[in-house]
């Protein structure tokens, strides 16, 4: 969006309008610097990103400016941390005196010219403008609970909240922390004021040092093609004289952006998207693994999508006359505070699937759920040495943050090591276990796991061998079914030589937990659970 010095502007949508004002201004002064700043709020955003707090309640609310839809497209949970590291080349002009011309003072007799006068001219004005050149590369992690965004502080080793100096470190602790994150997180980034540079990659963690040396080497390059980088305004009625009343302007204004104590409609606007945000990404998770309903969460996300849209019809009931003051009142949804996923990790009961002697395992742990873990494939060994039984069996399982494989593998030793592969089990990105069958099998006349038949969402069968007659295990038990809201993640039991027994293990989603102590974009704790 370009602006210019004295150009009109309309708070309420984030748009430049027509220029009234005239006026002198200082002199320019120059700013060439970059910086990193870790943000765990919008706030702190705004900051990092220039974007002044006069003008700030439209951004994420419904402004037309490039800045404010990239701020919007970052898609920011309750939870987020944005590493921002920013560069600028630029020149910043204020004014110093400002004059509307006196036929229009003389003309706004009556709220009807007002009003006219707004939706021409806006209800401010720009007071000063920043141009020049900008880069600036986001890395936001899309925590979903408080333990995820504490992890990720703690893995960045940068102060959250201040401007820090901009150095080869920071490439080395980015690239750590975004390799090592166990949560998605997206790479974006910016360029204007500069034509003919190609802005590095910025597609995975590999390309963060090219990004953090292109900043670093920003502010030397030259600004051919200068743009609006930042700008403040005033509101009109700073230059009107008290004989024009536009007090209803100043009403709505200020109950649009609000004060430190008491939230104003646009900064509702901007908490009810964050809260949206945060459901789409529980429902994200919940489809990973295979769905999961939750009334509530639905039935209050259907709420705050009509309160948002009321609140957007009152910005365009104020944008059409902004000099009849609308009171609003704080919707409901308003007070729900964040959703917040909760969930356990539990197993078939310890008496199943002859768990008997051994040392005992578990494949996934709760915290591997944020990580996106999948079992991709499963591998059994059988043998008929000193009797018959499951020898080894082998878990291959993918995590999508960060992308990795890995296998786990139990049984298998001294006499038992051999065995022969009953073949592989490999499951579709969305496919399932959905349940199991297992029967005894004898190692050293040792009781142990003889053999399993594995079902899955997708309809296939797969065994290690034809189960007997009698004696086969199930789960889930027909008698008592899984709940809906479990899937299965991978295996835990027991193993030495052989495989004693193997269950099935599974992550059981709660109802979310909605923080009503907390503002969008702000963190909170997740309650403990093993």
């Amino acid at each position: 969006m370009q602006l210019e010095l004295f150009q009109g502007f309309d708070t309420f949508s984030g748009n430049p309008r027509n220029t009234v004002v005239t006026g002198t201004s200082g002199t320019p002064t120059r700013a060439a610097t970059s910086y990193v700043m870790v943000c765990t709020d919008l706030e702190q955003l705004h900051t990092a990103l220039q974007i002044d707090a006069s003008v700030s309640a439209s951004y994420g609310a419904f402004s037309a400016d490039a800045k404010a839809k990239y701020v919007h497209d970052l898609d920011l949970t309750t939870n987020s941390v944005t590493v921002v590291v920013y560069a600028c080349n630029n020149l910043t002009t204020g004014r110093t005196t400002a004059l509307l011309p006196p036929d229009d003072v003389a003309h706004l007799t009556d709220s009807t010219k007002v009003r006219e006068f707004v939706l021409n001219k806006g209800d401010s004005f720009v007071s000063e403008i920043t141009k020049g050149g900008e880069y600036f590369a986001t890395f936001t992690f899309l925590s979903q609970t408080s333990d995820e965004k504490t992890t990720v502080e703690a893995s960045l080793q940068l102060k959250a909240g201040t401007p820090l100096s901009l150095d080869a470190s920071v490439s080395t602790k980015l690239s750590s922390a975004s390799s090592s994150a166990k949560v998605a997180y997206k790479l974006n980034q910016r360029l204007i004021g500069v034509s003919g540079v190609t802005p590095p990659a910025a597609t995975s963690p590999s390309d963060i040092d090219g990004m953090v040396k292109f900043a670093m080497a920003f502010p030397s390059l030259t600004v051919d093609a200068p743009e609006t980088v930042s700008f403040k305004v005033d509101g009109y009625e700073q230059i009107l004289p008290m004989s024009v009343d536009f007090s209803g302007i100043t009403q709505n204004r200020d109950a649009f952006l609000g004060t430190a104590a008491t939230p104003g409609w646009g900064q509702m606007i901007v908490q009810l998207r964050g809260v949206m945000n945060d459901g789409k990404a529980i429902k994200n998770l919940y489809d990973f693994y295979g769905g999961h309903q939750d009334s509530d969460l639905d039935s209050r996300l259907r709420r705050v999508q009509q309160d948002l849209s009321d609140l957007y019809d009152h910005a365009r009931a104020v944008e059409k006359d902004p000099t009849t003051v609308l009171p609003v009142t704080p919707p409901e949804s308003c007070q729900y505070g964040s959703p917040e996923p909760e969930w356990i990790v539990v197993s078939a009961s310890d008496d199943d699937f002859l768990a008997w002697g051994g040392a005992p395992f578990q494949d996934v742990s709760r915290d591997q759920i944020a990580q996106r873990t999948h079992l991709d494939a499963v591998e059994v060994w059988v043998g008929s040495e000193n009797g018959y039984g499951v020898w080894r069996v082998r878990s291959t399982y993918s995590t999508r943050f960060p992308g990795n494989r890995f296998a786990e593998e139990h049984g298998g030793h001294g006499a038992a090591s051999g065995g022969q592969e009953s073949g592989v089990l490999t499951l579709a990105d969305n496919e399932f276990i959905t349940s199991m069958e297992g029967w005894a099998g004898s190692y050293f006349r040792y009781p142990i796991l003889g053999g399993l038949i594995l079902h899955t969402s997708a309809g296939q069968r797969w065994t290690t061998a034809h189960p007997p007659t009698e004696g086969v295990q199930v789960w889930p038990d027909p008698a008592n079914p899984r709940k809906d809201n479990q899937t299965v993640i991978g295996f835990t039991g027991a193993s030495g030589d052989c495989v004693n027994g193997l269950r099935p293990l599974a992550v059981q989603f709660r109802p979310v937990n909605w923080r009503q102590d907390r503002q969008p974009i702000d963190p909170g704790p997740l309650r403990s659970h093993g």
